[in-house]
């Protein structure tokens, strides 16, 4: 059956449900609960999101940046505190698998951005508000 119609671009920027987002690429799927500020997560951590009344969201790995340190600007970002499981090197890009509450998270990035990372230590993830794509 058809689950969603549209552009190739458009399914993959825009999902409906968690099955189509990883249907057509990798997404980090992440559950919380819905307060006024956003989503709420198991850790504490707050997710800003586009508006909403979703409690499910996704996160593309090209879109998360991966810091040794929390970035002090957090208006226009999410940040999730994870653990550093591996760094797989790819030639010019790398992937980055966390862990963070018992579940996996990816991250594709420039292979130079995470040379000073280490496997093993917690670092954190950030995304812009507007990459986070909320379920209904």
């Amino acid at each position: 059956r058809m689950v969603q119609a549209g552009t190739p671009r458009e399914v993959y920027n825009q999902p409906i449900d968690e099955f189509t987002a990883k249907f057509l690429g990798e997404a980090n799927v992440i559950s919380g609960t819905r307060d006024a500020n956003g989503i709420q997560l198991i850790d504490g951590t707050t997710i800003t999101t586009p508006p909403s009344s979703g409690n499910t969201f996704a996160v593309r790995p090209e879109s998360l940046a991966v810091q040794g340190e929390r970035s002090p600007c957090t208006l226009l970002q999410n940040q999730l505190a994870v653990k550093l499981d591996q760094i797989v090197f790819s030639g010019a890009t790398a992937t980055c698998v966390a862990s963070w509450q018992g579940q996996t998270i990816k991250a594709s990035c420039q292979d130079d951005a995470v040379t000073h990372l280490s496997e093993g230590s917690q670092v954190w993830l950030s995304w812009p508000v507007d990459k986070t794509i909320i379920f209904e």
